[in-house]
């Protein structure tokens, strides 16, 4: 199931079409995007439980010239991705079937918590925070170009 941003920047698509115009504009924004991506993840990063540290180590940023995003239910090398198989499971609930090397097999339960445990609440937390850095970075980036940027 899809989710919808924590925190959205408006007219962002017309500003980013502007910005192909702009020398080094789409390099500038998705570094601009990172900074915050990279700060969402460690935020996430000190969120999450900590049994192996396979969680914690797969969630990175994952941002792109149009959003901040964290990846957090991956791991391994690009090419060669595999799932953190308990994520999902640890931060919405339900039931998972455990199977053990010889066969063994149980059902474990977890509470379904449709808001999340960790990943979805620290994002929350975070939202104003996360707005801060859009204003200074991408803001900041559309203002030094020229561009249309509208503050409330």
């Amino acid at each position: 199931m899809a989710r919808k941003p924590i925190v959205v920047l408006e007219g962002m698509r017309e500003n980013r079409k502007a910005l192909k115009e702009v020398e080094g504009g789409l390099e500038n924004l998705k570094a601009a995007w990172k900074v915050i991506g990279r700060e969402a993840a460690e935020d996430i990063r000190g969120a999450v439980p900590v049994k192996t540290g396979a969680w914690r180590a797969a969630i990175k940023d994952n941002s792109t010239t149009t959003a901040a995003r964290v990846e957090w239910g991956r791991s391994g090398s690009k090419g060669k991705r595999s799932g953190i198989l308990y994520a999902g499971w640890r931060e919405f609930g339900g039931t998972v079937v455990w199977r053990s090397k010889a066969g063994a097999s149980k059902d474990l339960k977890r509470e379904w918590k449709p808001e999340g445990r960790y990943v979805y609440p620290t994002a929350r937390a975070n939202e104003d925070k996360y707005a801060r850095l859009m204003d200074t970075y991408v803001g900041g980036l559309i203002r030094k170009s020229g561009l249309r940027y509208r503050e409330e």
